[in-house]
């Protein structure tokens, strides 16, 4: 039984806020007329290999510290129960997207608290759209359609000789041309 209905909450992604975890220096940008000066970056910023966990740190802190239990199944999927003990919502993340459904209660106190925490840009109801994953509600359950998507992948180009090989693995080439054809 879902706790109310599918929304998503859409971020504005700020991985500078993040203090970054290891030492990493930089050449000043050639206007700072600083030749022989290295500098030591402070915070992580866009483009940085680390950026994406620092900020998956931060969201998981954020949500332990409103009350959220992580799931032992999912690493995106937390659970928040009542005084009670009843779980009252979920939230799913993916980088800086956050699905949500829950109790009128849990979308007041705790999605009102998410609020104040990051910067929220936009916010959606059903039906959604995410990445290639379009979600739509069917009675009590939310059903989750990747058809669009399927009509837009163009057929790979197979001989006939080739497709009675069926048992063989995928050459490079043809590697290549399904990740081509998926995006």
């Amino acid at each position: 039984r879902r706790a109310g209905n599918l929304e998503a909450l859409m971020l504005n992604l700020r991985f500078s806020r993040e203090e970054i975890r290891r030492d990493v220096y930089l050449r000043p940008p050639p206007e700072a007329n600083e030749d022989k000066t290295l500098w030591k970056m402070l915070k992580c910023v866009y483009g940085l290999a680390d950026g994406p966990r620092h900020w998956y740190d931060r969201v998981v802190n954020e949500l332990l510290n409103l009350g959220f239990t992580k799931s032992q199944y999912d690493p995106c999927l937390f659970i928040f129960h009542d005084k009670n003990g009843t779980i009252s919502g979920y939230i799913v993340t993916h980088v800086d997207d956050f699905w949500w459904s829950g109790s009128e209660t849990f979308k007041e106190s705790v999605i009102g608290n998410l609020e104040t925490v990051f910067d929220i840009g936009t916010s959606e109801t059903m039906p959604l759209k995410f990445l290639v994953i379009g979600l739509h509600e069917n009675g009590l359950a939310i059903v989750l359609d990747q058809s669009e998507y399927a009509r837009c992948i163009e057929e790979i180009e197979v001989s006939e000789s080739r497709k009675c090989q069926n048992s063989e693995p995928v050459t490079s080439k043809e590697r290549s041309a399904l990740r081509a054809a998926k995006g």
